[in-house]
């Protein structure tokens, strides 16, 4: 079978579920096509020998009342949307031909839009579907309509939707099933300890960058008898940050081995409020101390991940929350390998390969979901 996916390039997490989720498809025996837009990303699938199509990412705003206007599309994304529709055109044309069976997406519209103009099925696989079909609690700050609004906007219409959450969660229509979070597998073979030291990750959002999260955690780690912490950035941001370091502070860009290696060593994991990584947090059993973004999705994790005791948020980084989570890491653990034990156990994979096989061939069975966004 031919498949196609889409991958939102924001971020990392998209890439690693993504990357897991292509290579289970090519080692049972489909053909897989990304689509993705160009940079390191587009690298990295390359690199495991996945033919990609780089695609445009229109960047999608929302003003504070959670809709999305058509003006504000158009001042944001005015000189890139001639070339972007360009590109997508063409990675219709080059679909078209060679005939895909089906399409997955992960927040990515290039993909969704394709499907829908070739009358193929897509099957949406991401995070954030929860936010758009599941009952969501007001939040301070964002609101999450803006995050259905996205969603409608840039994926209007499925076969199939899955869910990945790192806590229990339900829903009773038959076309979306909830499915625990897909986990790079080198995690499973990882010596996992807790060593005097920590983890810590910070990324940017628009203006909201890491330098300030950054500076008050070496500073706090700076002190005699700290801890030693290991603080990843992205790394066009590193050389903003890397004066601070010092005897117990190292900073660096990320590396996926260099950040493995340090998080299965540490007593506490410091990030934003990224799915991904608290997920993988929670594979290794460690707790988190959450710094969320200004989104509904990161303020939603961060709430949760204290709701469920696998962790504690603060909306900055305060000497005082920092000492607190430390000190608290080992109460948490327990609770963090019950919700493992738990919830991590089944395969996602394995629903995600059953329900690839369900929509083999399929050229009906759309669903549009209309939202009042």
């Amino acid at each position: 079978m031919k498949v196609t996916i889409g991958i939102c390039s924001l971020g990392n997490g998209h890439t690693y579920r993504q990357l897991q989720v292509a290579k289970m498809l090519r080692n049972n025996g489909h053909n897989v096509r990304i689509i993705v837009e160009s940079g390191d990303k587009a690298d990295r699938f390359r690199a495991e020998g996945f033919d990609v199509l780089e695609s445009w990412l229109p960047l999608v705003p929302a003003r504070p009342d959670g809709r999305v206007y058509a003006s504000d599309l158009w001042n944001l994304n005015r000189s890139s949307t001639a070339p972007g529709l360009r590109r997508f055109r063409e990675i219709v044309r080059i679909l078209g031909d060679d005939e895909q069976d089906l399409f997955i997406t992960d927040y990515e519209p290039n993909a969704a839009y394709a499907a829908m103009l070739l009358r193929k099925p897509l099957m949406t696989l991401d995070q954030q579907g929860k936010y758009r079909y599941l009952p969501m609690p007001r939040l301070d700050g964002p609101s999450h309509h803006w995050e259905k609004a996205r969603q409608v906007l840039l994926m209007p219409r499925m076969s199939r939707a899955l869910i990945c959450s790192f806590v229990p969660m339900e829903t009773g229509r038959p076309w979306q099933r909830i499915i625990p979070p897909i986990i790079d597998p080198s995690l499973q073979s990882l010596e996992v300890t807790a060593d005097n030291h920590v983890t810590a990750y910070f990324s940017r959002y628009f203006d909201s960058g890491p330098e300030t999260s950054v500076t008050a955690l070496a500073e706090i780690f700076r002190k005699p008898g700290s801890p030693t912490v290991q603080i990843f950035v992205h790394a066009p941001e590193y050389p903003a940050v890397s004066h601070l370091e010092s005897d117990t502070v190292k900073i660096s860009p990320v590396h996926r081995s260099n950040f493995l290696e340090s998080m299965r060593r540490s007593r506490l994991v410091i990030t934003n409020g990224g799915f991904n990584l608290i997920s993988e947090s929670i594979a290794l059993g460690k707790p988190v101390h959450t710094i969320p973004l200004p989104t509904y999705d990161q303020n939603w994790c961060a709430r949760t991940v204290e709701q469920y005791r696998i962790g504690t948020a603060a909306p900055r980084v305060t000497e005082d929350a920092v000492i607190g989570a430390l000190a608290g890491a080992d109460r948490l653990r327990r609770s963090i390998l019950d919700l493992r034990d738990a919830h991590f156990l089944a395969d996602p994979l394995a629903v995600v390969l059953d329900e690839v096989h369900r929509l083999a061939g399929a050229r009906s069975g759309w669903r549009r979901r209309s939202l009042h966004v």
